[in-house]
């Protein structure tokens, strides 16, 4: 009988106990009529406007009043927006990843070309006519500069 009637003591007590925690939760803020903030754990008196805080862990306040529940348009709205731009985010993430791609093959063309034009073999391409050109001294190092250029730009 004693350890029941102390169990129930005891239960009580935890219940009261997690009561004030409860309570205590938030915290009020308002102006009085001299102009003085006033914090308090109990809402202000008659019609006067306050904020209501809430306390952290430790009992100091942590921010404003909580914000208001949205409705269900608004949360669908906020939906419709972020898959929006999930989906915008995804194209460009495709777009930049196929334009590495093709930079990347750019530069391994102009590093293949650069090799053949250094290596002193002689090269050749077709004209208008559809001939076959060899290019000479000049045309080789202009084409040399021009493919540099072109590593330069496409092998960052």
């Amino acid at each position: 009988m004693r350890a029941m009637a102390a169990t129930l003591f005891l239960s009580a007590s935890a219940l009261l106990f997690a009561g004030d925690l409860v309570a205590g939760e938030y915290i009020y803020q308002w102006k009085d009529k001299s102009g003085q903030i006033v914090y308090s754990d109990n809402p202000p008196p008659g019609n006067i406007p306050s904020r209501r805080l809430r306390r952290d862990a430790v009992g100091e306040i942590s921010g404003q009043e909580a914000a208001p529940a949205k409705s269900v348009a608004d949360q669908e709205l906020e939906l419709k927006k972020r898959q929006q731009e999930q989906g915008e985010k995804q194209a460009k993430a495709e777009k930049d990843s196929a334009h590495a791609k093709a930079k990347s093959q750019n530069c391994e063309m102009a590093k293949n070309q650069l090799a053949a034009l250094e290596s002193g073999q002689r090269i050749a391409r077709f004209n208008a006519q559809g001939e076959r050109e060899y290019l000479d001294d000049a045309q080789r190092a202009a084409e040399v500069e021009r493919t540099k250029k072109a590593v330069a730009d496409n092998c960052q």
